[in-house]
């Protein structure tokens, strides 16, 4: 490429990141182990996240409150976990809780509610000495939505959001 080349013309068309987000909130981890001589292993698991804000806008423009909007993070999320292991067996629950948000692009569905399902796994692990083929395997069976509790309802074009709840 010729620069002094007065028929040269140059497009800088990369996209800037000129956005503001302002983002205040709680996020909660917390797990516990008690190991016993005879009954095994029982855990317990909590995390999740509460924004108090989040505000979003264009460089230089008024910042606009979107937590709990579609599309954006909704107020509540929490995940806690129950579980109990006992030589290579163990067995897991989860609660999975959404918060209910505003859908602020229909006015046949305003506001999408809040969604909790339960998970389950189950799950058997070989010693390393029981032999070669079964030395460090471990078997499995997982459920998701244990209760087959349908998403919750949206306008959107497959009927719910896929970003807090599943089809499955």
């Amino acid at each position: 490429i010729n620069f002094a080349d007065p028929n040269l013309v140059l497009i800088n068309a990369r996209r800037a990141n000129v956005g503001t987000v302002q983002v205040r909130g709680i996020d909660v981890q917390a797990a516990a182990a008690i190991n016993t001589q005879e009954a095994g292993t029982f855990t317990l698991g909590l995390n999740g996240t509460y924004f108090i804000t989040y505000k979003t806008g264009e460089a230089n423009t008024p910042l606009t409150e979107r937590v709990g909007d579609i599309a954006f993070p909704v107020r509540f999320q929490a995940r806690g976990t129950a579980g109990w292991r006992l030589g290579g067996f163990a067995i897991q629950a989860t609660l999975n809780h959404v918060a209910g948000y505003r859908n602020t692009n229909s006015t046949l569905v305003p506001r999408i509610r809040a969604n909790d399902t339960v998970d389950l796994d189950l799950s058997y692990a070989f010693g390393e000495d029981t032999g070669n083929f079964e030395r460090n395997m471990r078997f499995g069976l997982n459920v998701r939505n244990l209760f087959n509790r349908a998403p919750p309802v949206a306008d959107l074009n497959n009927g719910y959001d896929a970003t807090y709840a599943s089809a499955l």
